[in-house]
């Protein structure tokens, strides 16, 4: 029970904080938050902040 539950939690947090993450950057917050939440084994969240970190030293 824990395998499931515990990976569905930490996938939700980390969720919530992108949406917040991407609002912040001027992102498109629907598109980012369902590529982190359907890309499996969290690599959603990997492109996520690469892509972020581009953006963040484009708009410098």
């Amino acid at each position: 029970m824990c395998f499931i539950v515990i990976p569905f939690v930490l996938l939700t947090i980390l969720v919530l904080w992108v949406f917040k993450d991407v609002k912040k950057n001027d992102l498109k917050p629907v598109v980012w938050v369902l590529i982190v939440w359907i890309i499996p084994f969290f690599f959603g969240f990997i492109v996520y902040i690469i892509a972020r970190n581009r953006n963040l030293v484009n708009s410098s």
